[in-house]
């Protein structure tokens, strides 16, 4: 509200500073009127109707005068001029108790955050891609065919990081995917470690902002879009850093399955069920 405040006084009534008491009660009227309205959207309370909000009008003008008038005095005698700083938050302040609370903005699509785990059961000497398809899968659904489909739960992504952990001696690497063909820098992080070497050791990447995943995406893509290409050293486990909202406005992803019980929960490998080499840690599985 300060922001308003100072707005207008700064913008429509810069000679505020050289006006008297009377003057500056006038225009603190208007401005905190002005103020409220745009705070509650032209409503005010009236308190002689059982507490309902009404359209702003003569009486609440007149209410919102005097509530002015008199902070402004208040405040004039002790700071003079320089109540054109103060006079409008005080007022706000107060109307706000006068006015019941609306309810705050609120988004019917659920949204987390949350640290997917999975572990490689095979090496993976060549890059293994992950579409969107297999991300929604990867993210958990339930089974709506028995032994055919995987409704996922989720609509939306957004991926923060991968970071695959590996045994010493062994390489990895991600490559994320760029929408348009020329977009994007030139870039794979790789971690190398000496023959030999037996300490773990990880590397961490997060999707370039021209990348496919620099943003949130959904399940309106095509279900082959590809997000990323790994290399992962059997052995390995990659930690997906994701946020995801729940199926509202969008329609989620199937996933075709092998094995399934209609209505069971399952989580399906980062890499798809048909690779299934990356698979999630301690939670249902299938493909």
């Amino acid at each position: 509200m300060g922001f308003y405040s100072s707005l207008i006084v700064e913008v429509e009534y810069p000679m505020l500073f050289t006006l008297n008491e009377e003057a500056t009660m006038q225009i603190a009227s208007h401005v905190v009127i002005y103020c409220f309205t745009r705070l509650f959207d032209g409503f005010v309370i009236d308190k002689t109707g059982g507490d309902r909000l009404f359209p702003v009008n003569i009486h609440s003008i007149l209410l919102m005068s005097s509530i002015a008038r008199s902070l402004t005095k208040r405040a004039f005698r002790r700071s003079g001029s320089r109540i054109i700083k103060t006079f409008a938050d005080p007022a706000i302040s107060l109307l706000r108790k006068m006015v019941p609370s609306l309810p705050p903005k609120w988004d019917a699509s659920g949204h987390f955050r949350r640290k997917m785990r999975y572990a490689a059961s095979t090496a993976g000497t060549n890059a293994v891609g992950v579409t969107i398809n297999d991300l929604f899968g990867a993210l958990g659904g339930t089974c709506t065919t028995t032994n055919s489909t995987l409704t996922c739960w989720f609509s939306s992504v957004k991926i923060n990081s991968v970071c695959i952990f590996m045994v010493g001696g062994s390489n990895g690497s991600v490559i994320w995917n760029s929408p348009t063909t020329g977009i994007g820098r030139d870039t794979e992080p790789n971690t190398s470690i000496v023959s030999n070497t037996t300490q773990p050791h990880c590397i961490k990447s997060t999707p370039p902002r021209a990348s496919m995943s620099g943003d949130w995406i959904n399940s309106t893509l095509t279900s082959t879009t590809l997000l990323f290409t790994c290399v992962v050293p059997q052995g390995a486990v990659v930690d997906v850093s994701i946020e995801m909202t729940l199926s509202n406005s969008y329609t989620p992803q199937q996933v075709v399955i092998g094995t399934g019980l209609n209505g069971n929960p399952y989580y399906l490998a980062l890499d798809g069920p048909t690779t299934n080499n990356l698979r999630p840690i301690d939670l249902p599985t299938t493909h």
